[in-house]
């Protein structure tokens, strides 16, 4: 913004151009003899070091791991990912089957087989990790394991029969 009619020394020594417009004395930003180049290094430093940084985040989500909101997919082997798809099934209505195919693409990703993952089979139905039960399927471990089964296998049988 050009500033009217200030103490030419004192501009001039700041790396500020005189310019007349229409009789009047303008000092504006820019090159001058005593090195108005300052503010050229300046926005250049500040330039590249945000795109140092976002180079670094870049290279962070590069991998395919990172998520936009900062979790990391988890790495599961083939045949764990089939099942955790396979179990969504078994979901009460289509919204949640179809949630459920999104959670575990979100989630999941196919590589390593993971140890930590929690996969079990109980009456021929496979699953794997934590399951989320609706209130009738939580009605009905607690039947069940209240009638001697345990609760790992009456949640599998809850989930999948009802």
């Amino acid at each position: 913004m050009p500033l009217a009619n200030p103490s030419p020394s004192r501009w001039a020594k700041a790396g500020y151009i005189r310019k007349v417009t229409k009789g009047r004395d303008f000092y504006v930003a820019g090159t001058s003899p005593r090195g108005g180049d300052a503010m050229k290094k300046i926005v250049a430093v500040a330039v590249l070091a945000a795109m140092t940084m976002l180079g670094a985040v870049a290279a962070a989500y590069a991998d395919g791991r990172h998520r936009v909101d900062g979790r990391q997919q988890e790495e599961v082997s083939s045949a764990q990912y089939h099942i955790l798809l396979g179990q969504c099934r078994f979901g009460d209505t289509a919204g949640a089957r179809a949630q459920c195919r999104t959670d575990v693409k979100r989630n999941y990703r196919i590589g390593a087989r993971n140890p930590d993952l929690d996969c079990r089979t109980y009456s021929s139905v496979s699953v794997c990790g934590e399951l989320t039960l609706s209130p009738r399927e939580q009605a009905c471990v607690s039947e069940s394991v209240g009638g001697g089964l345990t609760f790992r296998r009456a949640e599998v049988e809850c989930y999948a029969f009802g």
